[in-house]
């Protein structure tokens, strides 16, 4: 991708765990792609119902996120393979989706923006239209 400096995995720590990857236009345009726990798990919050993870988490779920309910928490389970699919075929590309957002904003004069819905939603546009058949494989 032209002007795109680096992509790379990174350790995710307490304040990225919720994040899957992060775009990041100045200095440099890099994308950061953050690592998971190790069983491929994560809880979430006492407060989340499974109809929010339903709700929010639809591209997830089609690539094959499981939900699984351990006590009275829900926890967001991954097998490797589909995991693996997930951040290659749509988190990738939905930061590359960002690269692409910021870069014609840059290319028409226009100052770059950080975390507004435009480009969330250019972003997700993006991935899916690069890679459609992939959430329904």
């Amino acid at each position: 991708m032209a002007g795109l400096y680096s992509v790379g995995l990174v350790q995710s720590d307490r304040a990225t765990s919720h994040r899957n990857g992060v775009y990041y236009s100045q200095p440099k345009p890099v994308i950061k792609l953050y690592t998971y726990p190790f069983d491929l798990r994560y809880k979430q919050p006492s407060e989340v119902k499974k109809k929010h993870i339903e709700l929010y988490q639809k591209v997830e779920l089609e690539f094959g996120m499981k939900i699984l309910l351990e006590g009275s928490r829900l926890i967001c389970a991954w097998e490797s393979a589909e995991l693996e699919r997930f951040i290659l075929f749509h988190v990738l590309l939905h930061e590359v989706g960002h690269h692409v957002f910021h870069s014609n904003r840059e290319r028409n004069g226009l100052k770059g923006v950080t975390n507004c819905v435009s480009s969330e939603q250019f972003a997700e546009a993006y991935a899916l239209r690069m890679h459609p058949r992939c959430a329904v494989d």
